[in-house]
C-alpha cells in the first residue's frame, strides 16, 4: 500500500468530491444518474465507490506505516537497552582504542 503524500492527497480529494456529490444528491441539485457508458467523474455511484474505495487504501498504508515505525522504535529501544547494559565494557574498549600508539594502528608493533 503506498503511504507517499500524493496517494494520501488523493484519498482525501476524492473524499471530498463524496462529500460534494451526497450533498448534492440531498440538496437535490444531482440527480443519481447512471451513465451507459460509466462516467466515474460523475456517476454518483462511481464517484462514492471511487472515494470510500481510495479511503480504505489510504487507512491500510497508514496502519501498516504505523506498525512498521512501532516495529523500528522498538527494535531502537532494544539497541538502547543493549548499549546501556554495556556501556562499562564498550566505553573501556573505546578508551583502550584511543590509547593505542600510532604505530599499534599500523601494525608496526
Amino acid at each position: 500500500m503506498p503511504t507517499d503524500r500524493d496517494s494520501i492527497v488523493g484519498a482525501l480529494r476524492a473524499i471530498a468530491r463524496g462529500h460534494d456529490t451526497i450533498s448534492g444528491l440531498n440538496s437535490g441539485s444531482k440527480r443519481w444518474v447512471m451513465h451507459i457508458p460509466a462516467e466515474p467523474d460523475s456517476d454518483p455511484d462511481l464517484v462514492l465507490s471511487s472515494a470510500l474505495g481510495k479511503a480504505q487504501a489510504a487507512i491500510e498504508s497508514l496502519v501498516a506505516e504505523n506498525a512498521r515505525l512501532r516495529a523500528e522504535v522498538e527494535n531502537w529501544n532494544r539497541l538502547y537497552d543493549v548499549l546501556e547494559a554495556n556501556a562499562p565494557a564498550v566505553l573501556h574498549e573505546a578508551r583502550r582504542a584511543a590509547t593505542l600508539s600510532p604505530r599499534a594502528l599500523k601494525g608496526d608493533d
